[in-house]
């Protein structure tokens, strides 16, 4: 299925136009502005990716791939393709546990904001692998929606709350799909702890 297939539903589904061009570029704004708010308010695996960057050696920061919003999982590979978890602790211990002075492999880490710190100066370059939940708002017409159909029901609701709210001014409307886009991302977010919690329990 295509962004453009969603889109279409979407303009079908509210009474309008789905030639209309001019409609098909505004409904593409909010199906973007939808999925922002995918990993800011639900964990799954749907929003997981691998991205890697270069720790330069004698280097103790690096920047934070894009398109990052959390991580899950920090490391590096050695020769051997063994990988190594780099451990990122509270900000007290990471405090306790840095050594400007010296230089090593990377033991421990911490984001602020858009830069990775580490422990130690490296002794050589690495590359930083960031298990993370990603922003997947970046779409175009043209691509293929890469999650379950379900999902793509989840981001219609999103798309049609936008519309109702900002171009029909139906805040009835823009009520009603803002309550059911909020509580399926609750059941994305439910899906993701009993996947990684086995004994989570959900709230009735």
């Amino acid at each position: 299925m295509l962004i453009s297939d969603i889109r279409d539903e979407i303009i079908s589904e509210i009474g309008q136009d789905t030639s209309d061009t001019d409609f098909q570029t505004k409904m593409l704004k909010y199906m973007k502005s939808a999925l922002r708010r995918f990993p800011r308010f639900a964990r799954n695996r749907m929003l997981v990716s691998t991205k890697s960057g270069s720790l330069s050696a004698a280097a103790s920061t690096m920047s934070l791939p894009d398109t990052i919003v959390s991580v899950r999982k920090c490391w590096y590979q050695t020769t051997d393709n063994r990988r190594v978890e780099i451990t990122r602790p509270g900000t007290d211990t990471f405090t306790e546990e840095y050594r400007g002075n010296g230089s090593g492999a990377p033991n421990y880490f911490i984001v602020r904001q858009d830069t990775v710190e580490f422990d130690r100066p490296a002794d050589q370059a690495y590359t930083i692998y960031f298990e993370s939940f990603i922003e997947i708002d970046d779409v175009a017409a043209g691509d293929t929606w890469a999650h379950s159909n379900d999902r793509a029901e989840i981001l219609k609701d999103g798309a049609k709350m936008n519309y109702y709210v900002q171009d029909a001014e139906d805040m009835e409307k823009g009520s009603f799909y803002a309550d059911l886009f909020a509580k399926n991302l609750k059941l994305l977010e439910a899906e993701y702890l009993r996947e990684e919690f086995p004994d989570y329990v959900e709230e009735s």
